[in-house]
């Protein structure tokens, strides 16, 4: 079971100087890795959760016999904040953490929905140091380690944290180059940002997708979506015609979950709605996109609206899996017979 761990009372305690380089450098989609040998963490890690409120998830991998659990708790810290601390993490298989790293690759900014997410880290940590560049033998996959950062004591003065540098000779010249012209200049000579230092990397990110996010929202095309949807949802006869003869809806485009105004009208079986855009031009044999479903094969079990289609022009022989609609095994009795019926008369 995990263990978690609120650090209370560190007045005087001082973290290790790499980790904190390694959680200054990270944000939330960052794997730090610390190599357990150089010593432990645990309580560093602890102090420095302390100062952004929020808890420590420790794991151990020994003793762990699935990574879902592991995949719970980074799920849930990546909506709340809390951190989460893996060790021993080379004594299993890189497939181990592979959905780990899909997790952490795909991560958006939410900052409305999420406001914490960006404080969010996680840490993992191997018992003995490996090689960066290694062509095989890596004890996380290459999606992970391409993300990941390495943090480190070094054997001179001071501390710093490590991050993986290209194996090829002239790229690794001109990082260290640009390494050395920040130093000249007075800046932090690890830090690939030109923000100023009182700049949070993640949080200027973060800001400027709310922006995006916001922009996206609020022009005309999404408020006519969602303008469509809602009144598709009441059976607002008025505003659908309005809508559709204004041209700020297109029928044969996609609405809502990858459905046309009129799929997703059949698909919820709001008979009025279906009605409506019948009237205003909706196609009635138009398939869903997603599984090549016609409407009328959403229509199955009610009644009123197999009728509606019916007499909207739906095809009665269309076939969806095999079957007609009125042969489906999972129509209603009542309405293959009223589909059977009408066929007879196309």
């Amino acid at each position: 079971m995990p263990s978690c761990a609120i650090a209370n009372d560190l007045a005087d305690f001082s973290p290790l100087e790499y980790m904190q380089r390694a959680v200054k450098n990270s944000d939330c989609r960052t794997p730090i890795i610390f190599v357990q040998q150089d010593g432990d963490p645990f309580q560093s890690v602890c102090y420095l959760a302390k100062q952004c409120d929020s808890a420590v998830w420790s794991f151990d991998v020994a003793q762990l016999q699935s990574a879902q659990n592991i995949m719970d708790y980074i799920d849930v810290g990546i909506n709340n904040g809390d951190w989460v601390y893996v060790t021993n993490c080379d004594l299993v298989d890189e497939s181990y953490f592979r959905d780990v790293a899909r997790t952490l690759y795909q991560i958006l900014p939410e900052p409305h929905r999420y406001p914490r997410r960006e404080v969010f880290r996680c840490f993992f940590g191997v018992t003995v140091p490996f090689d960066l560049n290694a062509p095989v033998g890596l004890p996380f996959p290459l999606l992970f380690m391409h993300t990941a950062l390495v943090s480190r004591p070094t054997a001179a003065p001071g501390s710093k944290w490590s991050r993986i540098m290209p194996a090829d000779k002239p790229l690794f010249s001109v990082a260290a180059l640009k390494h050395q012209q920040r130093r000249e200049a007075g800046r932090e000579s690890d830090s690939e940002s030109d923000l100023d230092e009182t700049d949070r990397i993640s949080g200027v990110i973060f800001l400027r997708a709310a922006e995006r996010n916001r922009d996206i929202g609020q022009s005309v095309v999404t408020l006519a979506k969602h303008q469509m949807v809602q009144a598709i949802d009441e059976q607002d006869d008025g505003l659908i015609r309005r809508l559709v003869s204004s041209g700020e809806v297109d029928l044969s485009r996609k609405l809502k979950d990858g459905m046309t105004p009129f799929q997703y009208a059949c698909c919820k079986e709001l008979t009025e709605s279906v009605r409506t855009l019948l009237l205003v031009g909706a196609d009635p044999n138009a398939p869903r996109e997603a599984d090549g479903r016609p409407p009328l094969f959403m229509a199955i079990d009610d009644m009123e609206l197999a009728k509606v289609l019916v007499e909207g022009g739906a095809n009665l022989f269309s076939k969806f899996e095999g079957y007609r609609a009125d042969t489906h095994p999972d129509t209603a009795p009542d309405v293959a017979a009223y589909l059977a019926e009408e066929r007879k008369y196309m």
